[in-house]
């Protein structure tokens, strides 16, 4: 029973031994992950994603997209910049800016991001200030994907 007792105390005043994973990272240069987090591919709802957008746009994907996420990213964003809303982007927009008695900004009715980033504000603006998330999935924010409606914390 003593030994058990002085198990815990023994444990206490010895030093921790550095393990071998934490001994390794110690010696690895940093530079050899950065490498390797640049060079992620994209996944594969990303990758579908930009080849659809490539076939709408007419457009031709870079090379490096197949295996590079933000190469592929900011292939993404470039043809959206060049592609009409949906005609459900468009109503919905139009939706909020006559219910807010505002006129859609000139370009909205042309380009995707302008009216995704009008619908943003116009959501963000319902509800009480707060922004939704800009980018990343299809587009848009959650908010008006999901038709949610986020509530303030006060």
């Amino acid at each position: 029973m003593r030994a058990l007792l002085l198990l815990p105390r023994l444990m206490i005043l010895t030093p921790p031994r550095p393990c071998a994973r934490i001994a390794r990272l110690r010696t690895t240069p940093m530079a050899q992950f950065d490498q390797s987090f640049d060079a992620q591919p994209p996944s594969e709802k990303q990758f579908e994603y930009a080849q659809s957008l490539a076939l709408q746009s007419s457009t031709a994907m870079p090379p490096e997209a197949h295996t590079d996420r933000s190469v592929c990213s900011t292939f993404i964003d470039d043809c959206r910049s060049k592609m009409p809303p949906s005609t459900k982007q468009l109503a919905f927009a139009e939706k909020l800016a006559e219910g807010s008695g505002i006129a859609l900004p000139p370009n909205a009715q042309v380009n995707m991001v302008v009216c995704s980033e009008f619908i943003d504000q116009q959501l963000a603006a319902q509800n009480g200030g707060v922004p939704g998330t800009t980018g990343g999935g299809m587009g848009g924010s959650a908010a008006g994907r999901y038709r949610v409606k986020i509530a303030s914390v006060r």
